[in-house]
């Protein structure tokens, strides 16, 4: 196919593009995903735990394509999953490659913050082979549309905020039909090199005309992906001053009805299977108690039962309608907390009453539902005495509802368009130490390309801290993200010992920085090692000073170091004709360990006060753990004779027969011994 020179008028000027020949037909559309997983790319369970089907260009598809148009998506993610390659540099050169194999007329690209380096790289890879038209679109491209077209000549149109609306009117545009002036949230460069931008159109405010997204595209991954969202609205009203989706989505609250959600549901499930457990993707699901309460209705009265999470606010939800939403299915919830300081709320504009953060998330985790609770660390106006409120809640939240609960603490990081940005914008600075909403590491290239535009790419930036060193930092999310996530209940204890969250992250830092740099530590990030190394010294520091509980210390630590080095390598599985289909075996996942403390009476212990004296570390208990579906590890402690049971559950050998010569008793006896053992097994899930 020959190019072409077709000529777009938008009002006074003539806009000349030059593409492929498409004037007055319909158009081929390639829509392109972000890299944003690929450090998972080797590790199928982690990458399919984190990946999200990107439902924004999704819906985009499914505009374009009941409008008449082809669209071919291609996804870096699964490129890098598929090759199991995680270099950004030759999945960038890949993804362009493919991009230029499908003969486009048009390319456009989602955007994020934390990989927009690598889209406008991606792009200047398109434009450098070919001269099909560029457009972007997604939260990044929206807050930074003018820096972005002012200093990168490859892209060549934005569309800005919701794109369903106005994504066809564009393709009409560029096909002849239509002038750029008359589609609505654009910003491009005019032929004189200035950036025209039109009016924005209203939001859609009856979610159900969106159409659903076009969930084929990704067929490919039935019976991989772990979960299946569903956009079931829009809009937060609340006025956190660090959050940039709220004015993303103009902090109007939308939700599609039951039904719509419902008839959603189904598409997923054709597409990638049933028995998935549905993310309800809405930034504050709950604002609307008596629409989540018919939405609740109308799920239960639905003649198939599904699972599903969703996110909240502890003052957005009560007791009566978290009952209501786990009758109707929800089994995960997430709330985010930011501060564990009064104080710092009122500054932060999120206001959230903090005496209501642990009876909301009790009162959801008895009734079965997983919790998070997030919290943000590094805000400008923060004292160190915030700091270690913050701490002190999230390492509560351990002690008070175990493995019911998974805490998250990101370093802040100024997005544009918030009001925090607009504050700290000219004050931002550069030290390496990345964010975790970043999500990635960066090469040198790459840190050279951010430092050059720092209004570009904020989120990679920090902001001054008035109160304390930002060096305080340093490590924060690898102790929280590794140290307490895979060893909670010794971190526990040696919040115990140091007197403090606080003072035991500290104190972590400080064992940890002596065996690396600060530079290493700000390099490896959340760092499983980093995590273990750190304990490891501050727990036979606290066994040779003789503290108090460091027998327990020390027995909890052997246990919780197993359970880690257990899941970091990969188990062989019999083969289906090794395995005998009427003996029992250990399931995929799970493990027997011999552990020299009770842990349910030492948690008891911690929270009670009691002390951990009186613990016995000399006898040896046995426990099976697994890994659940968010990747958590659940323990439970178990008989002597299911220990047995286990070990000798190898799906090969007359299972019933070895247990009666073992123990010398009567094969009845053993039977009805044997079949309470599997039916704990199967029930809890170690035995399949």
């Amino acid at each position: 196919m020959t190019n072409s020179e077709c000529i777009i008028l938008f009002g006074e000027y003539s806009l000349k593009i030059v593409f492929q020949a498409c004037l007055g037909r319909d158009m081929h559309f390639a829509l392109i995903n972000t890299l944003s997983y690929a450090a998972a790319a080797k590790y199928p369970r982690a990458f399919f735990q984190q990946y999200y089907l990107p439902l924004g260009i999704l819906t985009i598809a499914a505009a374009v394509e009941q409008a008449g148009h082809k669209v071919t998506i291609i996804d870096p993610n699964v490129i890098a999953f598929r090759l199991k390659r995680d270099d950004p540099e030759f999945l960038r050169a890949e993804t362009a490659d493919q991009i230029l194999k499908t003969n486009p007329d048009l390319v456009g690209f989602t955007t994020m913050c934390d990989s927009y380096h690598h889209t406008l790289d991606i792009a200047a890879r398109v434009r450098a082979a070919s001269k099909v038209p560029i457009v972007l679109g997604g939260p990044q491209a929206t807050v930074v549309a003018r820096e972005t077209l002012g200093n990168f000549p490859q892209i060549d149109f934005i569309v800005r905020g919701e794109a369903e609306g106005c994504i066809c009117q564009l393709l009409d545009a560029i096909r002849g039909n239509g002038s750029l002036d008359r589609v609505p949230n654009l910003t491009f460069r005019t032929p004189t090199g200035s950036i025209a931008e039109t009016a924005n159109a209203p939001l859609v405010h009856d979610m159900n005309e969106i159409p659903i997204p076009a969930y084929h595209h990704y067929e490919e991954l039935a019976g991989l992906v772990e979960f299946l969202p569903i956009e079931v609205g829009r809009g937060c009203p609340f006025h956190c001053d660090f959050c940039s989706t709220a004015a993303f989505f103009q902090r109007t609250y939308r939700l599609k009805s039951a039904a719509r959600i419902i008839e959603e549901s189904a598409t997923l499930e054709q597409t990638f299977g049933p028995q998935k457990i549905f993310r309800f993707i809405h930034d504050m699901l709950t604002v609307n108690k008596r629409d989540i309460r018919r939405l609740c209705t109308a799920l239960q009265q639905h003649g198939q039962q599904f699972s599903w999470s969703c996110s909240a606010r502890i003052d957005c939800v009560s007791r009566e309608l978290l009952h209501e939403m786990r009758a109707a299915g929800c089994k995960e919830i997430y709330f985010g907390i930011e501060t564990g300081s009064q104080r710092l709320q009122k500054v932060i504009k999120k206001n959230l009453d903090l005496s209501e953060v642990f009876p909301i998330s009790n009162c959801a985790a008895a009734l079965g539902m997983d919790v998070t609770l997030s919290f943000i660390c590094g805000f400008p106006d923060e004292t160190e005495d915030d700091l270690s409120a913050t701490l002190t809640m999230l390492v509560d939240a351990v002690a008070k509802l175990g493995s019911s609960v998974r805490v998250q603490l990101h370093l802040l990081a100024p997005h544009g368009g918030t009001e925090l940005f607009a504050m700290y914008g000219e004050h931002l600075f550069f030290d390496g130490y990345l964010s975790d909403q970043v999500g990635q590491a960066i090469t040198d290239t790459d840190a050279e390309l951010v430092k050059r535009y720092p209004q570009i790419f904020t989120s990679f930036y920090s902001v001054p801290l008035n109160h304390y060193d930002r060096s305080i930092l340093f490590g924060i999310d690898t102790f929280v993200y590794n140290a307490l996530r895979d060893w909670p209940l010794t971190t526990l204890i040696l919040r115990e010992m140091t007197g403090s969250a606080l003072g035991t992250f500290k104190e972590w830092q400080r064992f940890t920085l002596e065996q690396t740099s600060i530079n290493a530590v700000v390099a490896i990030g959340r760092s499983t090692e980093a995590a273990r190394t750190g304990l490891a010294m501050l727990v036979n520091h606290h066994i040779s000073k003789g503290s108090e509980g460091s027998e327990v210390l020390a027995a909890v630590f052997e246990y919780e170091s197993s359970v880690v080095s257990l899941f970091e390598r990969t188990e062989p599985t019999l083969l289906p004709n090794q395995i005998q289909a009427h003996q029992p075996r250990l399931a995929p996942g799970a493990f027997l360990l011999k552990c020299r403390v009770d842990m349910a009476s030492a948690y008891e212990a911690l929270r009670s006060g009691s002390g951990l004296k009186a613990l016995n570390t000399e006898a040896e208990r046995d426990v099976v753990v697994m890994m659940d579906d968010q990747g958590g590890i659940q323990s439970h402690e178990i008989s002597p004779f299911v220990a047995k049971v286990i070990e000798l559950s190898d799906g090969k050998d007359d299972l019933l027969s070895t247990l009666a010569s073992t123990y010398a008793l009567p094969r009845d006896m053993v039977q009805r011994s044997l079949e309470a053992a599997r039916q704990l097994g199967r029930e809890i899930g170690f035995l399949i």
